[in-house]
Formats: C-alpha cells, sequence, structure tokens
C-alpha cells in the first residue's frame, strides 16, 4: 500500500508525458509566399490527473521586419477549435503552447501573416 502511494505521488508530481520530437521545419503556405518564414510542431501527451495534448509551435523568422500571423486548429472535418494571434521578430523564433483535453487536432493553418509595419501579406 505504501508503494502504490509513492507511485502514485510520483506520477502526480512529475506527470507522466510521452513526448514527439520536433518537426521538420516548414514554410508558411500560399502561391506566392515569403520563404523566410518557418514553423515546427511538437506534441506532448500527458497523464496528470487527467489525459491532456500540449501542442508545442515553433515560429521563426528570418526577415528583416516583424511578422503577425494567427494560428488555427482545425479538426479532421475542417472546425476550427482554437485561434491566436502571434508576432515574430526579425531573426528571433517565437514558441507558444495550445492545450488540449483530447488528440483531436489534425492540421493547421495559418490566417492573417503579414509584415506587421507594412501590412503586407507573406503570402498572396
Amino acid at each position: 500500500m505504501k508503494i502504490k502511494i509513492l507511485v502514485l505521488g510520483f506520477l502526480l508530481f512529475f506527470r507522466l508525458g510521452f513526448a514527439q520530437q520536433w518537426s521538420e521545419w516548414k514554410s508558411f503556405t500560399g502561391m506566392d509566399c515569403n520563404f523566410n518564414v518557418e514553423y515546427r510542431v511538437k506534441m506532448v501527451e500527458l497523464f496528470d490527473l487527467n489525459y491532456q495534448v500540449h501542442m508545442y509551435f515553433q515560429v521563426r523568422n528570418d526577415n528583416s521586419k516583424t511578422i503577425s500571423y494567427t494560428v488555427a486548429l482545425l479538426d479532421g472535418n475542417g472546425k476550427i477549435h482554437f485561434e491566436d494571434g502571434h508576432q515574430t521578430n526579425p531573426n528571433e523564433i517565437t514558441e507558444f503552447v495550445h492545450k488540449m483535453n483530447g488528440k483531436y487536432i489534425k492540421s493547421l493553418q495559418f490566417n492573417k501573416a503579414v509584415f506587421t509595419s507594412t501590412k503586407q501579406p507573406i503570402c498572396r
């Protein structure tokens, strides 16, 4: 009984997690895109009192201008479950995470990607 309590306490304190590796860097999509903007994703499945999925994102901006964009998370039917805005400065990597209670996100899309100062789209 004492061992069970210690194991349970250890799991609750340190959280069991299963992590994938970072994906390869990918360019934003579009007909005519600035390829100096790339992103990669990593999904982590956790058990912390309940099942959780954390999706980590990194966006790399190798331009001389700051970019602004929104990231939309879509399920298998194309329904958006979450969308929020971010900004990445020149020659920097921005990292952010979205936390969910299930593994239902099947794709993502970047929307409203523009150079912040000029409002010119990154992709046309």
